[in-house]
């Protein structure tokens, strides 16, 4: 279930950004958060994640710096109990983690080459249905209102991501996201996609 809870925010933060320039960083950042969201979970510096239920309220990054992450997502918590810790090793051995680990080796990201801060703020129109989400297919009772208020430092390069999505799917396991005000710096960019949610094994 948080495996693929996790799958449709990581969805939700990155459909808008493929044609922007900092995609590719939004990518692996927010493949980051999802995978940090495996069982047990796993703090990655600088990124908080609030609210107790299926979907986090908030995620909030403050001087995240993304050079940290590759670590980790490959130490194992302190202090987890035996369930916990066979549930790490599994999930380390993941096709799913070992591919996010693998990208974050190949940026070769090094202290401060890339810095994030701000928030994403997460509103359910209505509350998620646990059993038909935990199926995979029917999408149907997931109704989001997204904010996003983020700033990526790289290098010497500022992005400011701003903008409110409405995420919404259906009972065919397709997710609809759109957005008529959505910026990266000041280019303005309308959102109108559409997917189709595969397992995520």
């Amino acid at each position: 279930m948080k495996k693929t809870i996790a799958l449709i925010l990581f969805l939700i933060i990155l459909f808008p950004l493929f044609s922007s320039p900092c995609f590719e960083e939004l990518e692996t950042i927010t493949l980051s958060v999802m995978a940090s969201s495996s069982v047990p979970k796993m703090t990655l510096p600088g990124v908080d994640k609030e609210g107790d239920g299926l979907i986090p309220d908030k995620v909030t990054f403050s001087s995240s710096d993304v050079s940290l992450y590759y670590d980790a997502l490959s130490s194992k918590p302190q202090n987890i109990n035996i369930i916990d810790s066979a549930l790490f090793a599994v999930s380390q051995r993941s096709s799913l983690m070992q591919q996010i680990q693998m990208m974050l080796l190949e940026k070769g990201y090094e202290r401060d080459d890339l810095v994030v801060d701000g928030v994403i703020e997460l509103k359910a129109q209505r509350e998620p249905d646990e059993m038909t989400l935990l199926m995979g297919k029917d999408l149907s009772s997931i109704s989001l209102i997204v904010t996003s208020d983020l700033t990526l430092t790289e290098r010497g390069k500022v992005w400011k991501v701003k903008g409110v999505l409405e995420v919404f799917g259906d009972s065919k396991g397709n997710l609809v996201v759109q957005s008529k005000e959505f910026t990266v710096n000041t280019l303005k960019y309308k959102v109108d996609l559409k997917y189709r949610l595969k397992s995520s094994g």
